[in-house]
């Protein structure tokens, strides 16, 4: 082939955009002819500010030095991706303000944080971590380990008690200790009032990070950061756990209550993670699935003609001598089948393996936290795999924009929707409802730092619930409604018996979180209830606050 012939064969690379919803750039970058990235890649935030800058080579990301940065423009996080396309070597994060935040290390993309610094409140940098969050003996060299052995038992067991406990919760980080407590406050109400399952409330986590996720605002090693963090706060509850599981000691419901709002926060977080990689994104998703050593983790046996009554479940989690159960369980049932079950956090989580009569391996399904993915059937005889099926995961037990009737009921009394529509009155009902606890926040003209984050978590908790599209959401006529305050008590007359109880509890929940239940808000919520139960005289009213009080 001659010069000029190589040359009329090449063809020019060419460029592609995507962009935020503001019109500003989201992404540009480089494909080839097969229509695979190669060449520059850039990211941008929707303020136009840079994110993050690589390479790619046919598909591939390039091996190299990864910096990518805040929103303010400020560095965030500087990594190493090697040849075999994960990440390797050392790490440094930082905070938006350009303090260091986070040191450590990747092994095959498995992060190792080493040191981990908090800002308080005059933004002084406090080193909190001198050793390794995570330590495996193929990641680390002999001398390392003699360094730290001292401080460390098998799995960082520390006889501590709960004020201890908190105390080194709140070194992790005040931010995020302040937004799982927030968390673990409204987990109550979601489980006994709203009747929502741990899977609910784990999607509600996931529906956010996924929006952030398509808007432009969250990626990959966002929710990984997430994940982390998470999994730090994880394993200092699990160091008590095993304290008290060692003493013989048991565990408060309160803490196991917060504990499970943290579990229920990662489930999803992963599930995000793993949402991301079904859009295309790169990542191992079995890095989720890895076991590691956890209090309540050994190997039970239970059989339907002889039941293990240690092993029991409570609500939708398994424990085993009242305690969660990390461990697998051996069941055999009545036509002496075995299941072979690993569990994580008291939920079905990796491979289940089962057994025909003859210890042929018949069936395995892969469950991610109780939820069945995929299902392999075997031919028992041969061992070979003669069915193999995806499991559809549902988000949610009913469709967004399907309106439950119960909320309907007493609608057809109230002039206020005579022109209404059912999404516009189910849409009125969620923002009167949002609007009341923020002037409840304010009725004392102030705002403490605790009800600011139970406020947002209670929002987001909130604008899930909206039906129909962002035009529903933002509807004039529910704006114009919601400038009548006589018109919101009239809406809030039309919750059902079980909401209107939420209603209360919210509103009560609220006035309390600073610790003090003050006069502005006793009258606020006092004029309401005065509103809503018409027949109660003054007095009617305030022995019913009294009563909500002490119950």
């Amino acid at each position: 082939m001659g010069i000029f012939d190589f040359f009329k064969g090449k063809k020019e690379k060419k460029e592609k955009k995507t962009y935020h919803d503001n019109g500003n750039l989201r992404e540009i970058y480089q494909i080839n002819e097969k229509g695979k990235k190669d060449g520059f890649y850039r990211k941008y935030y929707d303020n136009g500010q840079l994110r993050v800058s690589v390479s790619f080579k046919n598909g591939n990301q390039n091996p190299g030095k990864i910096i990518s940065f805040h929103e303010n423009g400020k560095i965030f996080r500087e990594v190493f991706l090697s040849k075999n396309g994960k990440f390797n070597g050392e790490f440094n994060e930082w905070y938006e303000n350009g303090n260091i935040q986070f040191k450590g290390y990747y092994k095959n993309d498995k992060r190792v944080v080493t040191q981990s610094y908090q800002i308080d409140e005059k933004e002084n940098i406090k080193n909190k971590i001198k050793k390794p969050h995570t330590l495996d003996k193929d990641l680390i060299n002999d001398n390392t380990t003699k360094k730290i052995s001292k401080n460390r038992t098998k799995i960082g067991v520390e006889n501590f008690g709960l004020k201890e406990l908190d105390t080194k919760l709140k070194s992790i980080s005040k931010m995020w200790y302040q937004i799982l407590k927030s968390r673990a406050s409204f987990r109550p109400i979601n489980l006994e009032k709203l009747k929502l399952s741990y899977w609910d409330m784990a999607l509600g986590h996931t529906e956010e990070y996924m929006l952030k996720y398509e808007n432009g605002q969250m990626d990959v090693e966002g929710i990984r950061y997430r994940i982390d963090m998470l999994n730090l706060f994880i394993d200092e509850y699990e160091k008590f756990f095993k304290g008290r599981l060692e003493k013989g000691n048991s565990v408060s419901n309160h803490i196991i209550n917060d504990f499970l709002a943290v579990v229920e926060s990662l489930i999803g977080a992963e599930f995000t993670l793993i949402k991301m990689v079904d859009a295309g994104e790169l990542y191992d998703i079995n890095e989720l699935y890895k076991r590691k050593e956890r209090p309540n983790s050994g190997i039970i046996k239970d059989n339907d003609n002889d039941p293990n009554t240690e092993f029991e479940d409570i609500l939708e989690y398994s424990y085993y001598n009242g305690y969660l159960f990390n461990g697998i369980c051996m069941y055999v049932d009545k036509n002496n089948i075995l299941y072979e079950t690993p569990f994580r956090f008291g939920l079905k989580h990796g491979l289940e393996r089962t057994y025909d009569e003859n210890k042929n391996l018949i069936q395995e399904v892969s469950y991610f936290n109780d939820k069945a993915m995929t299902i392999n059937k075997y031919d028992s005889e041969e061992n070979k795999l003669k069915d193999e099926k995806k499991i559809p995961t549902k988000q949610n037990k009913t469709s967004k924009n399907s309106i439950d009737n119960r909320f309907l009921k007493n609608i057809d009394k109230v002039e206020v929707f005579s022109s209404f529509t059912d999404i516009q009155v189910r849409n009125t009902q969620i923002s009167v409802f949002t609007s009341a606890v923020w002037q409840l926040i304010n009725a004392d003209g102030k705002i403490t730092d605790e009800e600011s984050i139970q406020f947002m978590e209670f929002a987001k908790e909130m604008s899930s619930k909206y039906l129909g599209d962002d035009d529903d959401m933002n509807d004039p006529m529910i704006g114009e409604l919601m400038k009548d305050p006589d018109k919101m008590v009239e809406v809030i007359k039309t919750f059902p018996e079980d909401e209107l109880e939420v209603f209360w509890d919210t509103l009560f929940s609220f006035a309390l979180a600073d610790g003090d239940f003050s006069v502005d808000e006793a009258n606020l919520i006092g004029i309401i209830a005065s509103g809503v139960y018409e027949n109660l005289s003054d007095d009617e009213v305030r022995n019913w606050i009294t009563k909500k009080l002490k119950s």
